[in-house]
């Protein structure tokens, strides 16, 4: 059914918010900041190997073979 499937889409984020607000109520209740500071040493993400430019090259080239 049509309830169903919207509650598995929003089942998710729903569970997701709930522990966000209750870790943040919970660090915010024993007196620590709620929001840690990331760690200095961690390495940061990579950049994404995806290049638009390329990405919008190969949609031209689809349309194209539709036509």
């Amino acid at each position: 059914t049509m309830a169903g499937v919207l509650g598995q889409l929003l089942a998710a984020p729903v569970v997701a918010t709930l522990r966000m607000l209750g870790r943040y109520a919970w660090r915010k209740m024993m007196d620590l900041p709620p929001f840690p500071d990331p760690d200095p040493g961690a390495v940061p993400h990579p950049p994404s190997p995806v290049k638009w430019p390329d990405v919008k090259a190969w949609l031209r080239r689809v349309q194209r073979k539709k036509k």
